[in-house]
């Protein structure tokens, strides 16, 4: 398998009067990044079907905490400046977990922002999650 073989949604996902939307249809090969990442994670476990990242930050930490989530922070060393470090960590930590993890934070560096990497089964069921999660990082920001 190779990133041609994953399906992505190109660009990003948007909200519209309060619904989250795609610009544009799934395609294949889209998405290099979350591709190799996802291929990656396969490899320790072949359930591992969808990935999905968002912007990392005080909220999301506490979501993710809260909704009970199991994760992983990559603390990157000013040497590690590229996705490869990132990709070897993620398949450690699947390893190290027996083959689970819910999502993988990269805490970010040097060009890079932090951002949270939520895993699933299945695409369906990562949509679900992710809009939970996103629900409870608006309300925080509510709160503030």
């Amino acid at each position: 398998r190779g990133t041609s073989d994953v399906a992505g949604i190109p660009g990003r996902l948007v909200k519209i009067r309060g619904k989250v939307m795609s610009l544009m249809d799934p395609e294949f090969g889209v998405s290099s990044h979350l591709a190799k990442l996802l291929l990656r994670v396969m490899s320790v476990n072949p359930e591992v079907r969808s990935v999905i990242n968002t912007a990392y930050n005080e909220d999301v930490a506490e979501v993710i905490n809260k909704m009970g989530f199991s994760y992983a922070l990559f603390e990157r060393t000013p040497l590690q400046k590229g996705e490869e470090e990132l990709f070897e960590f993620a398949e450690g930590t699947f390893k190290e977990n027996r083959g689970w993890v819910d999502v993988i934070v990269d805490m970010g560096g040097v060009g890079i922002e932090p951002n949270a990497y939520f895993f699933e089964k299945n695409a369906l069921r990562l949509a679900d999650r992710i809009v939970r999660v996103a629900r409870l990082v608006a309300a925080r920001k509510a709160h503030q």
